[in-house]
């Protein structure tokens, strides 16, 4: 169970901002997101990491799932800094070029955060492997994320590759949460 995952036999685990990000990201794709709480934590969370256009899209499934009612105020502030914020933010493809010229590949890795949030998988991918060419980034992280990437976008075996290459808990096991899912059978 997704929600339990942060329970290990020598105590708890405490995951942080990205990690948890992670599993809700898992429990949208997998429909397990319980109520109000899960979708506007979720939706606060990655709109505090600078992903409005993830946030915006949570917000209006719990809304149209009846998961959030429409009057609830966070939800209808949230909506509005997202709408703002993706108006100022403008398109991903400057990013793109400065990460393609930074030293390291945490621009690249920042930007294809951005592109997933946005269900562009080809985009994600293609920065985070840039990001992981480049270095200066946390490998684990973005193999994770770039696993997430490739299993969306239906590429089950680069997916099975990049988890594989996670290493560090607690981020492995999030991958392996991943990958039970990847290889689940259809519902």
């Amino acid at each position: 169970m997704i929600v339990t995952f942060g329970l290990q036999q020598n105590g708890v685990v405490t995951l942080d901002e990205t990690q948890k990000i992670d599993l809700f990201r898992l429990m949208r794709q997998t429909k397990s997101l319980a109520d109000q709480n899960d979708y506007l934590e979720y939706a606060d969370s990655v709109n505090r990491r600078g992903l409005p256009s993830e946030a915006q899209a949570v917000l209006k499934e719990g809304m149209a799932a009846g998961k959030i009612p429409a009057t609830n105020t966070m939800a209808k502030t949230l909506l509005a800094d997202t709408g703002t914020a993706i108006r100022n933010d403008g398109p991903l493809s400057g990013l793109e070029k400065k990460a393609a010229s930074n030293a390291d590949g945490k621009l690249a890795a920042g930007t294809a955060d951005a592109y997933l949030g946005q269900d562009n998988y080809a985009k994600a991918i293609e920065l985070y492997r840039l990001a992981l060419s480049k270095g200066g980034v946390n490998a684990d992280d973005v193999n994770l994320h770039l696993g997430i990437a490739q299993a969306k976008s239906g590429d089950k075996a680069g997916a099975a590759t990049s988890f594989a290459a996670v290493k560090t808990t607690p981020r492995l096991e999030t991958a392996q949460l991943w990958t039970a899912w990847m290889n689940a059978p259809a519902a």
